[in-house]
């Protein structure tokens, strides 16, 4: 080995010497906090603050709901009978059936388009709520005194169905006592035992909507 290369050679180690003592000789880094969880940005609910929480919404949807059903019949009193001033609740049996009976056969969206069945029967439930609220002493669901109107809306929810009007076509829906009777009287289908099930596919409005697609 030549001198020039034995110089190189200890020049590079004197080198590598001098960076490991700069490394060993250099301070510590500081180590950072560690950064604690934000809890004040979560809100803790317990299985309590849950089923109340779930109860105040199905309250608000409620009320929103029975409002929107008493507004609807209220501006169809307007229009349609403007001579009638009294308040829902103070209207006899006999003469809310008819206003009833005749509201659920003509309602029509803004548009002038057929509500879906199961609009008509929400505000059906939401009007009764509203009344017995009110202390008026029937049921527009369950009394007699209130027969015509749920026959009525019965048949009209029978007559959207074969529009094809509904959220779930193509789903076996339930039909109601109201329904199945209003069939009945028309012929659509024998008794009950005939057919086992009160659904709206085993009645055939299914296949009879495919068929005529």
């Amino acid at each position: 080995m030549s001198a020039d290369e034995n110089l190189q050679e200890l020049f590079l180690l004197s080198q590598l010497l001098s960076d490991e003592e700069i490394f060993q000789n250099l301070p510590p880094e500081p180590s950072l906090p560690l950064q604690q969880p934000d809890q004040q940005r979560y809100v803790d609910y317990s299985a309590l603050d849950q089923a109340e929480f779930i109860e105040q919404q199905q309250k608000q949807n409620t009320v929103r709901n029975t409002n929107t059903a008493v507004k609807q019949f209220e501006q169809w009193l307007k229009a349609m009978r403007p001579t009638e001033n009294r308040p829902i609740s103070d209207i006899p049996p006999v003469e809310l059936d008819e206003y009833l009976a005749s509201y659920f056969l003509g309602a029509r969206q803004k548009d002038k388009s057929e509500y879906e069945p199961d609009t008509l029967t929400n505000y059906q439930r939401g009007i009764d709520r509203f009344l017995q609220d009110s202390g008026y002493g029937h049921s527009i669901i369950r009394d007699k005194e209130f027969e015509k109107s749920r026959k009525c809306l019965a048949a009209k929810r029978v007559s959207l169905k074969k529009q094809g009007k509904g959220n779930k076509p193509n789903a076996a829906e339930r039909l109601t006592d109201e329904e199945i009777k209003i069939l009945t009287e028309q012929g659509i289908i024998g008794s009950l035992t005939q057919c086992g099930q009160t659904t709206r596919r085993c009645l055939g409005f299914a296949a009879d909507k495919k068929t005529d697609s």
